[in-house]
């Protein structure tokens, strides 16, 4: 019993002397051992950063390996690039543009090289761009695609505008002349574009003239006709233009003076047939001579003394919806001289 007993406890002795001595030699042994990175110096955000970007690696050994490799990448790029020194637009434009990169060494990359981009392309350009083209720049750029794409038209687009310069003093033009100039250029696109709109219209305004037209010489109805027949012409030189045009046809017309030899209800009738052809000077100048003519070759109304009251009405009912007066005149002629063959 005894010497079952020692057996028991020399065997006990042996095996905790086997586990030790295994446990001592895979502690010792460099290719099973798994190594954690060297985290110091490293800010939390970073850290959370590393440990995010290599969380899917799969083993153990293997996440510990990507760590390692990024705080190494990290150490050598160092921290995010000072962008203190570019606009607020410019900073989260890097950021957004970086910021899908993965771990902090690679983002801290992308935004050196964007930084450098900038710079390269077109930074010192901007420092004498006003905040409001800056803007612009930006905006009408940014659809190009890729970043590349984008840094290239702004570059593109900051050199035009150094060609073409700032927006034109309209300093001297009435209120109204200005925000017409204005509203007529605001969707030419970037700055440069825009710009050169509102010098062109600026120029051609300052050739036709920078106000109206007088139309103090005409009536009320004729000026509010020409107003209206121009007010969709676009910039204030272009409505001036339409309106000085309609103005010269109108006095060459002499206000329908040539219907002066015909009657009070005939005028009415060509004047309101011809209302819907444009502006009054169109009127006058065509179609309202038109049916004049019409008229003087028709001559007035034809004489039905002759017939009885039932048939003279229903020939004017008749003809009534015929049109100007030459028209209706020809309908009841005709409509008589069927009459008397009866």
């Amino acid at each position: 019993m005894i010497i079952h007993l020692l057996i028991l406890i020399i065997g006990v002795i042996a095996l905790g002397v086997s586990k030790s001595y295994t446990t001592n030699n895979l502690e010792q042994t460099p290719s099973e051992r798994v190594d954690t990175p060297d985290f110091s110096g490293i800010s939390d955000s970073d850290r959370t950063g590393i440990i995010e970007a290599c969380k899917d690696q799969g083993s153990p050994a293997n996440v510990y390996s990507c760590q390692s490799e990024e705080v190494s990448k990290l150490k050598q790029i160092g921290s995010a690039p000072d962008m203190s020194d570019i606009f607020a637009w410019d900073q989260a434009y890097i950021i957004d543009a970086c910021k899908d990169r993965g771990s902090p060494a690679n983002v801290y990359s992308c935004q050196r090289e964007r930084l450098s981009n900038l710079k390269s392309l077109g930074f010192g350009y901007y420092a004498d761009t006003s905040a409001v083209d800056r803007a612009g720049i930006i905006d009408a750029c940014k659809n190009q695609g890729s970043p590349a794409n984008v840094e290239s038209c702004q570059s593109e687009e900051v050199s035009k505008l150094k060609q073409i310069g700032s927006a034109p003093d309209m300093s001297d033009l009435f209120a109204w002349d200005r925000a017409g100039i204005i509203d007529a250029c605001k969707d030419q696109g970037s700055p440069a574009n825009v710009y050169r709109c509102q010098k062109e219209e600026l120029s051609k305004l300052k050739r036709i003239g920078a106000a109206p037209p007088d139309m103090s010489d005409i009536s009320a109805v004729d000026r509010a006709g020409i107003i209206d027949a121009c007010k969709g012409w676009g910039s204030p030189a272009d409505v001036y233009f339409c309106q000085r045009e309609k103005l010269s046809m109108l006095r060459g017309t002499d206000s329908a003076s040539y219907m002066d030899d015909i009657s009070d209800a005939d005028r009415a009738g060509i004047i309101d047939i011809c209302r819907y052809r444009g502006s009054l000077a169109d009127d006058y100048s065509s179609c309202q001579r038109k049916e004049l003519n019409k008229l003087r070759r028709t001559g007035p109304a034809p004489d039905m003394s002759d017939i009885s009251d039932a048939d003279r009405a229903r020939i004017i009912d008749a003809c009534r919806n015929e049109g100007s007066p030459a028209d209706v005149y020809s309908c009841q002629g005709e409509e008589l001289s069927k009459l008397r063959r009866f």
